[in-house]
């Protein structure tokens, strides 16, 4: 069998898709060819497993109470759920677990809140007679025409004196 074959089967081999054919074909040629150095931990693996020589491996005496002492003994030292002598790791659960039922109830709040369409109040203050309505109108549009005007004479007035630092800035830049 040629070199390319045998790295061909070989990496066949290894992803799992020869058959039993392809696979005997390869044990063979590694087993009776020369193959170059590259090959030569294959076919050792190779040689190695098709052998098949089953040998039963001798159990110790006492082997499975020692593994049974070592596994109880290993639960023991496991941390268990709740351990008085560890408050403080309790009480961080604690904590957590009731922001975590906090943070849940106000979603819960907030959805059901959102689902609720929420009606804006009719107004109380209507009139029935529309010459009413017009004079408290009228009065509400003086009281705002006053106020506007005096906003607008105090912005003025700042405008006037920015003006002035602005003058008395730009002549101490050119000095």
């Amino acid at each position: 069998m040629k070199v390319d074959e045998m790295e061909r089967l070989l990496a066949a081999y290894y992803e799992g898709t020869t058959d039993d054919h392809e696979e005997n074909r390869l044990k063979e040629a590694l087993r009776t060819q020369d193959v170059p150095e590259h090959l030569e931990a294959d076919r050792r693996l190779l040689v190695a497993l098709k052998e098949e020589s089953p040998q039963e491996v001798p159990v110790p005496e006492g082997l499975e109470e020692k593994l049974s002492r070592l596994i109880d003994r290993k639960d023991e030292e496991m941390p268990h759920f709740l351990r008085l002598n560890r408050t403080r790791r309790n009480w961080r659960w604690a904590v957590g677990v009731a922001a975590t039922f906090l943070v849940l109830i106000g979603i819960g709040w907030g959805v059901a809140t959102m689902e609720k369409k929420s009606v804006p109040p009719t107004p109380l203050d209507t009139f029935s007679d529309p010459q009413d309505a017009y004079r408290v109108l009228q009065a509400t549009f003086c009281e705002m025409s006053s106020n506007w005007r005096a906003g607008i004479e105090q912005m003025q007035e700042v405008q006037s004196q920015m003006d002035v630092v602005q003058k008395e800035v730009k002549q101490e830049l050119s000095k």
